[in-house]
């Protein structure tokens, strides 16, 4: 293992103590993802660019990201998500 990776965990006297460092770093970096794309699921809008059908499943794509991480989105919020970001000429 590189100094630089080592670098970024505490210093472990056994592999246990090592383990649970990794698993700290692990959930940290869930939270800043479940943030992120909780983030850009509340601010995504359709740009006209490309289809409907590929911006929606780009929504589903990170609702399926976030029920990965155990922050399950319902269909319904789906469907508001989609339906309010959305231009006007939509409905």
């Amino acid at each position: 293992m590189t100094n630089v990776v080592r670098g970024g965990f505490s210093v472990a006297i056994n592999a246990k103590e090592f383990m649970e460092s990794i698993e700290e770093k692990y959930e940290e970096s869930e939270k800043i993802e479940t943030c992120n794309l909780r983030n850009s699921l509340t601010t995504i809008r359709y740009d006209g660019e490309g289809s409907v059908c590929e911006y929606i499943l780009r929504v589903i794509d990170i609702a399926g990201k976030l029920k990965n991480l155990e922050v399950p989105i319902s269909e319904t919020f789906h469907v508001h998500v989609i339906m309010n970001s959305l231009p006007d000429s939509y409905t």
